[in-house]
């Protein structure tokens, strides 16, 4: 009987409810002046609804195929979908299409936008609120989103060193969430991530 209540003390007082969690994960540190050991991955608590945002002004990132080539012309180049890599559309259907560094999923008739290029001019995103193009600077986004960019990151990619901000794609945390890259304190690219 002993053993049977102490194992219930166990399992109530360790079910607290604890205030230094975030919907089951870590709170972000306020700052990034933290140790580089306590900067591990965590996930954004800051949101631009997807929903809200079109590729310039004009056209959803999951679109009609038409509507892509509308905005972005005919792409400069195609390329088959990652085997390992969880994908919009069915793979056998499924390809990527480049237009400059703009990247879309395209299957069919249908378009997923994942990664829009803004260094040349010609792709940005449109919010009601605001413009995310090669003009937004780091300070005018941490006036938007001050946690997320005091929560930056700063990652190797293939043209060099940049800040990594993310930010939720809506406000209920999921397997989705916008990456924006900045240099040089001038936003150059945003993804659309996924789980993959």
């Amino acid at each position: 009987m002993r053993i049977l209540i102490l194992s219930l003390l166990v399992i109530v007082c360790g079910c607290k409810n604890r205030t230094d969690k975030y919907n089951g994960f870590q709170k972000l540190p306020e700052t990034l002046d933290a140790k580089p050991d306590s900067l591990r991955y965590l996930p954004p608590i800051e949101y631009m609804e997807f929903g809200d945002v079109r590729l310039n002004g004009k056209i959803s990132l999951r679109c009609r195929l038409e509507d892509l080539y509308e905005v972005l012309g005919q792409p400069d180049s195609v390329y088959g979908t990652l085997d390992y890599c969880v994908t919009a559309f069915a793979q056998d259907t499924a390809y990527y299409a480049h237009f400059d560094d703009t990247v879309a999923e395209i299957s069919k008739d249908s378009a997923d936008v994942s990664s829009i290029d803004v260094r040349n001019g010609k792709a940005r995103l449109v919010h009601p609120d605001f413009v995310l193009d090669r003009h937004t600077t780091l300070e005018s986004l941490r006036k938007r989103f001050p946690k997320a960019v005091a929560n930056a990151q700063t990652v190797n990619t293939i043209i060099g060193d940049a800040l990594l901000i993310n930010l939720n794609v809506s406000k209920e945390p999921g397997d989705f969430e916008w990456a924006l890259l900045f240099q040089k304190g001038k936003l150059i690219r945003i993804d659309l991530n996924t789980p993959c």
